[in-house]
């Protein structure tokens, strides 16, 4: 399943049926939201639905510092019909040793065991401070080993790439647990803008390699800047993946 995360088109402009549907016309068959788009869980899964896409899973800004009950943005991702949640809220301070990362694996583990309740399972996407090396091993390796079962990951190969790791061998690492990954491409450095898949320096190969040995279905197409038009990126990037 070859998705499409909707902060790469949040400037785009276009009422959230018309750009379904073109996301829909250029062959992507699924979405990642970031929390509900329109603000209405029924309206956004219809929306999908009467586009032809499948809603693959949501970001929703879940962290140790955010005080915000999570069970009404759970109770709105899964009345979207989305089976995953990820949040991409973590920061440098939540890893910084290994004293915060317990205390942050309790927290994902507390929060992935309410998601249950809701149909959910719950995740992580990385950055790059969550692979940085951390008492001589990467703090991702170190919080997996940590985490409940139920915890999911979700690799982003850019920012593992940027915080100096192979994206498709930290995609072995985490193996089972990883249940999407965030596909961009360029420099590989932070504030550089994304270019279109293959058009970059990114080794998409391998980490596509790495999620279908991992059993992962779910590559979801991200851009957070883009440096021209990002549907046309988009649509190039779709035929990368096809080719």
């Amino acid at each position: 399943m070859i998705g499409v995360q909707l902060y790469s088109v949040r400037d785009v402009g276009l009422p959230w049926p018309a750009l379904f549907e073109r996301l829909a016309a250029i062959g992507y068959e699924a979405i990642e939201t970031v929390g509900v788009p329109g603000g209405d869980p029924t309206a956004a899964r219809r929306w999908a639905e009467d586009s032809g896409l499948r809603i693959a899973g949501a970001h929703v800004g879940i962290s140790p510092a955010s005080s915000e009950p999570v069970e009404p943005r759970f109770e709105a991702v899964a009345a979207m019909g989305a089976d995953l949640v990820f949040t991409p809220s973590l920061v440098a301070a939540d890893v910084a040793n290994l004293a915060t990362l317990e205390h942050t694996a309790e927290f994902l583990d507390d929060v992935a065991a309410r998601a249950i309740a809701f149909g959910l399972t719950f995740g992580v996407h990385n950055h790059e401070h969550e692979v940085v090396d951390l008492d001589g091993d990467r703090a991702h390796r170190r919080l997996d080993a940590r985490l409940s079962p139920v915890v999911a990951w979700q690799v982003d190969v850019y920012w593992a790439t940027c915080g100096g790791v192979d994206p498709g061998a930290m995609i072995g690492d985490l193996g089972g647990r990883v249940r999407s990954i965030h596909l961009k491409d360029g420099t590989g450095r932070r504030g550089d803008p994304n270019v279109a898949l293959g058009e970059g320096e990114i080794d998409l190969a391998g980490s596509i390699a790495a999620a279908n040995a991992a059993g992962v279905d779910r590559l979801i197409v991200e851009f957070d800047s883009c440096a021209t038009d990002i549907l046309e990126a988009l649509e190039r990037s779709r035929r990368f993946l096809a080719s």
